[in-house]
């Protein structure tokens, strides 16, 4: 699944459920899903591509792996190979699944997990 939200921005995806290999660019926002994760692009792969990976967020999501001793999240930025370019305010909030043991990412990339606490 290549979802481009270039096509329109502030894209919103709802109480999906999804099953394979998956690609995001920027501006675009997935709550309440599923993710039966076999690879997941967050990034541009080439230099002309276009834009960076930026505002990307997962919100109450679930990420299943089918295995867990390979990287399976691949955060990239290309861009004309001028300056720094980095991936900015990817977020995952409330998500489960999430480890960035699995994640291949530079440390500048802007990647942030937040989790809320549990009540007492």
């Amino acid at each position: 699944v290549y979802i481009d939200p270039l096509q329109g921005t502030d894209m919103l995806i709802e109480n999906c459920n999804f099953d394979g290999t998956f690609r995001a660019r920027n501006d675009i926002t997935f709550v309440n899903t599923r993710f039966y994760n076999r690879r997941f692009w967050l990034g541009n792969e080439t230099l002309w591509e276009g834009s960076l990976p930026r505002n990307i967020l997962f919100k109450d999501c679930v990420f299943e792996h089918d295995d867990h001793n390979e990287v399976y999240w691949h955060v990239c930025s290309h861009w004309n190979g001028k300056g720094t370019a980095h991936a900015e305010n990817i977020v995952f909030e409330n998500c489960k699944g999430i480890d960035l043991e699995l994640m291949e990412y530079s440390p500048e990339d802007e990647i942030i997990i937040k989790q809320e606490r549990e009540k007492l």
